[in-house]
């Protein structure tokens, strides 16, 4: 069994047949997006990355915590969507920079993308953000999945809430997942929890 049948057959315990097969018919297309991007990409060209607006999120908390309901259906799904595009991205990058126990060539493969040393090289550097940083991570992918997959499935936005919310939770954490996921990063994760770091 390969890992990304084992990884599929893990979610598959978790989540119904349709959740998986959206995760990983999204997470491909992110992957061949990745790939197609760095090979077009100019020199010191960076994946595109942007941070959700602390001030779309803080709307929504505060207004929840006022009248104890989502009133903006369609801002927790704006919300929910880009969280879950973020984690997916998130993995799918992690994966291709070898930190993950499959090999990243088989994304290629999977991607009709002939391997070359040249162009991994090309998206280690395209895969950083503006400090030198990778935007993979080692802490809570697995966590950030399975909450990504909850959402999926959730249909109550007073729900789905409480699981972006643990997303936030999650990503607060360290400080270079919080900068991926809001703006502000860790101080703005604070400022909306009203815990001062």
């Amino acid at each position: 069994m390969s890992y990304i049948q084992y990884l599929i057959e893990g979610l598959k315990k978790e989540f119904t047949d349709d959740t998986v097969e959206i995760y990983y018919e999204k997470r491909d297309d992110i992957v061949l997006d990745i790939l197609q991007s760095c090979i077009q990409a100019k020199p010191n060209e960076r994946q595109e990355w942007h941070p959700m607006p602390l001030h779309r999120v803080k709307k929504i908390w505060n207004d929840y915590a006022k009248t104890g309901i989502v009133r903006d259906e369609r801002g927790i799904d704006n919300i929910a969507d880009d969280m879950i595009t973020k984690i997916i991205t998130l993995d799918a990058n992690t994966e291709l920079m070898g930190h993950s126990s499959s090999d990243p060539k088989d994304l290629w493969d999977q991607a009709g993308i002939d391997y070359s040393e040249e162009l991994d090289n090309k998206l280690t550097d395209f895969l950083e953000d503006n400090n030198g940083q990778l935007r993979i991570s080692d802490y809570g992918l697995d966590k950030l999945k399975k909450l990504a997959g909850d959402i999926m499935e959730e249909s109550d936005y007073e729900k789905k809430l409480i699981l972006i919310d643990q997303i936030l939770n999650v990503v607060h954490q360290r400080s270079d997942l919080a900068s991926m996921f809001i703006q502000g990063g860790r101080g703005a994760l604070s400022q909306l929890s009203g815990v001062e770091d």
